[in-house]
């Protein structure tokens, strides 16, 4: 019966995580590309295909957006799920952005959010 029990609890742990989009370290950024001197070419070499692009016509650039999200089922959360009474979340959500004009890196922003909630069932 423990064994059991166990194993319900690890693959509840395994099935309640998820994530998508491409994770990139600030440091990386900071490791790898220069403002105003790095090139589109580079930041695809390190970080690959955006999720998206758009253009800035008032600002003359073009924006470059790479984003990663995560979602898992929290320990209280798993506790919680298997009396029935609900489960607790974290998700967190990493959204960065490349500003190029004339091909060069003008600018990086980077948004990030951490979220905790909990669904009753």
């Amino acid at each position: 019966m423990k064994r059991i029990l166990v194993c319900l609890l690890l693959a509840l742990l395994v099935l309640s995580c998820a994530s998508a989009g491409r994770q990139i370290e600030m440091n990386t950024i900071q490791e790898k590309i220069k403002l105003k001197e790095s090139t589109r070419d580079d930041v695809l070499k390190y970080f690959g295909e955006p999720l998206s692009k758009n253009n800035d016509v008032k600002n003359e650039s073009e924006i470059w957006h790479y984003a990663y999200v995560s979602k898992h089922i929290t320990g209280g959360g798993v506790i919680t799920h298997v009396l029935g009474i609900g489960s607790e979340w974290q998700s967190n959500t990493e959204v960065i952005d490349f500003y190029f004009q004339n091909g060069v890196v003008v600018d990086i922003k980077n948004e990030s959010s951490n979220v905790r909630k909990f669904h009753l069932q």
